[in-house]
């Protein structure tokens, strides 16, 4: 019986022990969905293009962003960042998940550095879609989106993470693509 009883403490202990903690945040997130690899394809799919949004489009927008911050002032420019479910997702690799939390809170601070340099404004949303929806909800700076930044700017993407600038008469330039943020220094200086 002491024979028996130790086998099965072993056993239960060897079982145990021999399994992986699963992170809570990245167990609903399936990896196989996604290429996290910079290539060919990757590059391909990255794009930037222009436009200006209807002014009925302008005004829900900046109501959207009125109730997120009393601070917003539809007068000046406007950097949104934006995270969203598509194929193409480096954030998504096995590798970098165990830090997305501090990815995206330098993604924040970095477009924080843009709006404090050229005097714009500057908000990060993310859509429930995005694979790092659990990380995103726990940030403060990530707020969520109602839709109307997915569906204006980011509905037919292949990249999962994009920003888009909207001046105050509506004219934006848009980008699909993880690694941006010299394209919106760029914009500025340009100016």
């Amino acid at each position: 019986m002491r024979i028996y009883l130790l086998s099965l403490l072993a056993i239960l202990f060897w079982g145990c022990s021999s399994q992986k903690p699963s992170n809570p945040l990245t167990s609903s997130i399936n990896f196989e969905n996604y290429n996290y690899k910079f290539g060919r394809k990757y590059a391909k799919n990255r794009l930037i293009y222009s436009g200006k949004v209807k002014s009925e489009i302008l005004d829900d927008l900046q109501r959207f962003v009125s109730s997120i911050s009393s601070d917003f002032d539809k007068n000046k420019t406007l950097l949104i960042n934006f995270e969203y479910d598509a194929y193409h997702c480096i954030s998504a690799n096995p590798k970098y998940i165990k830090n997305a939390d501090k990815l995206l809170q330098n993604v924040f601070n970095i477009s924080n550095r843009h709006a404090v340099k050229f005097d714009i404004q500057h908000l990060c949303a993310y859509s429930k879609s995005s694979p790092l929806v659990d990380y995103l909800s726990e940030n403060p700076n990530w707020v969520l989106d109602n839709g109307i930044i997915e569906n204006t700017f980011f509905s037919n993407s292949q990249i999962c993470s994009g920003f888009v600038i909207i001046e105050p008469d509506g004219s934006f330039l848009c980008h699909f693509g993880e690694d941006y943020f010299s394209e919106v220094n760029d914009y500025f200086e340009k100016e």
